[in-house]
């Protein structure tokens, strides 16, 4: 059983039913068959019909989520909600508050435990056997695609990203019959629409402003929208659709939402409201291109360069290429670059953050940053490991756009065939010519506006998060004064009280607080 959408890898067809001596093949692999000739948004459910066993494959995209808890008698459940969990023993009370604070200084880091006590989560690309799901194990490696891809011999880079985007996001739109979109005018959510709007499709655009200059991405989106004769709504995200005592991800089994989506939510109902007509519906984001793309401030590419080619004119082209994009000097790329070149490990190491968390947990409670993309080879060239490390990063924003009132959001630009091409480039083809996601960029300088193809810097909500805490700061106070985080001790509360207290509170401390008080709504939701 395949619950999800796949796709045929030789024409990106929708497949339903692969006939019998296919889906025999599949079990015998253990799904490795579907990892090789599909791809999509889904779970495979594998079972020998000689055997008890059964296993579980998750596609590498991450699109389709996919938790799991198992009773002491052998009853194993699994399910793409967690919320369902609450009609089984695994109800209400089940924080692990352990769990949660370790979450809260995790990064972004997204491993298989959750922040619920007995419900775990199978990761992306990943394949587990039932009744023992603790036996998790990599179907699908990151590592196994950092060499270049054979097509590279006869395409440049570029064109076959061009073809591989457009085959998959095709692919996607025709999968269904009416597509709400937000775009910025930035290059990642134009290069959707572009792929979109060579397959046939008619998507309901939206954009949201902030009110401050640095967040109206308006002009750019109203540009983009023209060059491909799409109608636009645009409006500005609305304070009063946000509710601080409200998790809009309550329902999920991580604390991964902030707050300002609420509002976007908002706006994608009201988008919803003027489709006409039956149909099956998608919400469809360029989310994930910066991960994909390699969009990264960082010395690793240039190292990957000087353990490929050695000291040359091409190493040096990539350190004034780094130079330009991220205005660090030359001497110090160098010195960083040959640093990770000559370090013996070359995996990637993942940041704690454990600003405004009581002291008790950060010294008791060890980070472990377990997670099998992370398992870097010896040989591994220091920028794919930070590669492979922006793609896991992302897997907790795939999730807070998950809610089961509203229609799946799909990143198309996070398909399995597009990331294995990704990371087959060279690091350091990415900042080509002193500009970030240049291989993205060339690929489509055709097909959008100059002005986007020439955008380096993008508009972010920011403040509008900000606006948020100076609007509702009194009610963050009284949530995590009287809150459950303080109770279980896991938020430093002096601390936490000093920045309440603050009349101009960093942007990182506004930022960490409104990341608590969802926290705490979240702990409510499933204490309750």
């Amino acid at each position: 059983m395949i619950i999800g959408k796949l796709f045929l890898r030789i024409d990106n067809r929708a497949v339903s039913d692969l006939g019998s001596d296919i889906r025999a093949e599949i079990v015998r692999t253990r799904g490795q068959w579907l990892l090789e000739n599909c791809w999509g948004g889904y779970v495979a459910l594998l079972r020998d019909p000689g055997s008890t066993e059964f296993f579980l494959l998750r596609d590498p995209s991450g699109l389709l989520a996919c938790y799991h808890a198992a009773e002491a008698c052998g009853t194993v459940y699994f399910t793409n909600e967690p919320e369902l969990l609450s009609l089984t023993r695994y109800g209400r009370g089940r924080v692990d508050w352990t769990r949660l604070s370790t979450h809260l200084r995790s990064s972004d880091f997204r491993g298989a435990d959750t922040c619920l006590s007995g419900v775990s989560e199978l990761l992306p690309g990943c394949r587990l056997r039932a009744p023992a799901p603790e036996d998790q194990e990599p179907a699908w490696k990151p590592w196994d695609h950092i060499v270049p891809d054979w097509r590279l011999k006869r395409e440049s880079p570029s064109e076959l990203l061009r073809r591989t985007i457009d085959n998959c996001v095709g692919a996607w739109g025709r999968t269904y019959d009416h597509i709400v979109m937000g775009i910025s005018g930035g290059l990642d959510s134009s290069i959707v629409l572009s792929a979109l709007k060579t397959a046939g499709a008619s998507p309901l655009l939206y954009t949201l402003a902030t009110r401050a200059p640095e967040g109206d991405e308006r002009d750019f989106a109203q540009s983009v929208a023209d060059h491909f004769g799409y109608a636009l709504s645009a409006s500005h995200y609305a304070m009063a659709e946000i509710n601080p005592g409200r998790s809009h991800v309550a329902h999920l089994a991580r604390p991964v939402g902030n707050y300002f989506v609420q509002a976007v939510e908002a706006t994608v109902r009201k988008q919803m409201d003027l489709i006409e007509g039956d149909g099956t519906v998608a919400i469809f984001s360029g989310g994930g291109g910066d991960n994909v793309f390699c969009f990264a401030a960082s010395a690793t590419p240039a190292a990957d360069r000087l353990l490929a080619e050695g000291f040359g004119p091409g190493f040096l082209s990539t350190l004034r290429d780094i130079h330009s994009v991220t205005g660090a000097s030359v001497p110090q790329i160098l010195t960083k670059a040959i640093s990770r070149a000559w370090r013996r490990d070359h995996g990637h190491r993942w940041k704690e953050n454990s600003h405004l968390i009581a002291a008790e947990r950060s010294a008791s409670e060890t980070l472990a940053f377990a997670h099998p993309w992370l398992d870097c080879p010896r040989t591994a060239p220091p920028g794919k490991a930070l590669h492979i490390a922006l793609l896991l990063r992302f897997h907790n924003h795939i999730e807070r756009h998950r809610r089961p009132d509203l229609p799946a959001t799909i990143m198309p630009l996070l398909s399995q065939p597009i990331i294995e091409l990704c990371l087959s480039i060279p690091s350091w083809s990415w900042f080509q010519g002193g500009i970030n996601r240049s291989v993205a960029r060339a690929a489509f300088a055709d097909r959008l506006p100059t002005a986007t193809v020439r955008r380096t810097v993008k508009g972010r909500p920011d403040s509008f998060a900000l606006e948020i805490y100076d609007a509702h700061r009194d009610a963050l106070r009284d949530m995590l004064g009287e809150g459950l985080l303080r109770q279980q001790r896991v938020i430093d509360w002096h601390g936490v009280e000093t920045v309440l207290n603050n009349t101009a509170p960093s942007h990182v401390e506004r930022l960490r607080l409104l990341e608590f008080g969802n926290a705490e709504a979240w702990a409510r939701h499933w204490t309750q």
